[in-house]
């Protein structure tokens, strides 16, 4: 029976990795695949997600649907609304804050 907290076992140890690692490093396809792998992987991963995240963004734009009962609500929404936006850009034009972008609206009116 082995006893694995003898320094001989810790030795063995670290004479089998030194060993693995001499072997592993004397192949230059290794090396290159080590070093070169990553190199490429990881900014094509990057570039990937990248892409993916700005497809999402273009296409999750807002945009709402609210259905009224007459012309005359949805001229009065319309102006709220359309105040409240001219509002917000000035708001955010004065605090260097990012460009706002309006939700598209559409109103449904009943037949």
């Amino acid at each position: 029976m082995h006893n694995s907290h003898s320094p001989s076992y810790y030795t063995l140890q670290w004479q089998l990795t030194l060993k693995e690692l001499r072997e592993t490093l004397r192949d230059r396809r290794t090396i290159i695949t080590l070093l070169a792998m990553p190199l490429l992987v990881y900014p094509l991963i990057g570039l990937i997600f990248r892409t993916m995240t700005l497809q999402q963004q273009q296409q999750s734009e807002p945009h709402f649907q609210i259905a009224l009962s007459s012309q005359a609500e949805s001229i009065w929404l319309n102006a709220i609304l359309e105040e409240y936006f001219i509002y917000r850009r000035a708001e955010l034009a004065s605090s260097n804050a990012p460009e706002f972008e309006q939700p598209h609206f559409s109103m449904l009116l009943p037949e």
